[in-house]
């Protein structure tokens, strides 16, 4: 954060167990729906309208759009943590410079949403009919959760710090060293919520169209060809908030490991010294 920029948080920085910090990202997504859901519609929108043109113009079956879904996650997640990052301090960034910030480093974001999803793109990408790479996805499967672990605050260190590469799987490396199984905890709850969020999504939509519509039961697709767009959209849409409750978990992470909350406090007294001294200069 460079100077001129607010450093007074719009929550109380404290350290935090993993259920009040999902608490304290549901709370934060209503009180400032506003804003979140500006964000979540720029970037799920295009997102969507993108695995559309593909599934159509490619030809796609379902499991292979489920691919493009499972690697675009990763990067509507990043986005999203480099304008939170800025709200949560009383900024209000606009959207494009937001988004700007979350993609400095392309080619780093494009490697980290294709490395993110990997066990399950293979399998993905070939309906699970290939023997060999359903193998290999479900031995490197067995591992991945704990690389995930590892890396948990790798694309929060690299939007928000600045950091390049090396500097930021050391400092990620850091944060979750004295906390790894609190990480591994919330990388399984954060599978769980967007597993959770694109079954709500089906069954929202097989309300409205079987029941309110009589139009038949988009269920039957679901389960027999993949695939849905309620479902694929409703996964698209817990990006966003998986985002929102990893930046406050590592906000908790630098609280606990390094007294965050009072350097924070020191540089809100300081730049409100600044700013009264500009005024009254001024004046």
């Amino acid at each position: 954060m460079s100077e001129g920029v607010s450093f007074e948080a719009r929550v109380v920085l404290r350290p935090r167990s993993i259920d009040e910090v999902l608490d304290l990202a549901l709370a934060y997504t209503r009180i400032y729906r506003r804003d979140l859901l500006r964000v979540a519609l720029f970037l799920v929108v295009p997102a969507l309208a993108l695995i559309v043109g593909l599934h159509r113009w490619l030809e796609l079956d379902w499991w292979r759009t489920w691919a493009v879904a499972l690697v675009l996650a990763p990067l509507i997640e990043r986005a999203t943590i480099a304008y939170a990052g800025r709200h949560l301090f009383g900024n209000q960034p606009r959207l494009r410079s937001g988004l700007a910030q979350g993609f400095r480093r392309p080619i780093l974001a494009l490697v980290a949403a294709v490395l993110i999803p990997l066990p399950w793109v293979p399998m993905l990408l070939t309906a699970f009919d290939e023997g060999v790479w359903v193998g290999l996805s479900v031995l490197v499967l067995v591992f991945w959760p704990f690389a995930l672990a590892w890396s948990l605050y790798f694309s929060v260190v690299v939007v928000l710090e600045g950091l390049s590469l090396g500097p930021a799987l050391k400092r990620a490396g850091v944060l979750i060293s004295y906390r790894f199984g609190r990480a591994l905890g919330f990388v399984a709850l954060s599978a769980f919520l967007r597993v959770l969020f694109a079954v709500v999504a089906e069954l929202g939509a097989g309300f409205v169209v079987s029941f309110l519509l009589q139009l038949g039961s988009p269920l039957d697709t679901l389960w027999e060809n993949g695939g849905s767009w309620a479902s694929i959209g409703g996964f698209l849409l817990a990006a966003p908030f998986v985002a929102l409750a990893r930046l406050f978990d590592y906000v908790d992470a630098r609280t606990r490991l390094e007294g965050w909350d009072i350097q924070v406090r020191f540089k809100a007294i300081a730049t409100r010294a600044k700013e009264e001294r500009a005024r009254s200069l001024a004046a």
